[in-house]
């Protein structure tokens, strides 16, 4: 299983994002993330503003793949090597 935490920065006093998980998507060696809305009554200012990602073994076969965090205004990218 592979697990990686992403963390956020959200602003309390804005109706910020607060992102419960992700949407996976995957084709080819792409992998793109799309955060989903935590419900209403569970954002809190003190809620910690990060999440687990947990991918079931054997997802990823050996190799390179692109990942995309997409954001709102802006997203992230990186290379991750799976062997």
């Amino acid at each position: 299983m592979l697990r990686f935490t992403l963390s956020t920065d959200a602003n309390p006093e804005t109706p910020a994002f607060y992102p419960a998980g992700v949407e996976l998507y995957l084709r080819d060696r792409e992998v793109v993330l799309v955060p989903v809305p935590a419900p209403e009554g569970a954002r809190t200012e003190s809620a910690p503003h990060g999440f687990q990602v947990s991918l079931p073994a054997g997802l990823l076969s050996p190799g390179a793949y692109a990942f995309h965090l997409a954001g709102a205004r802006e997203s992230l990218r990186w290379t991750l090597l799976v062997r």
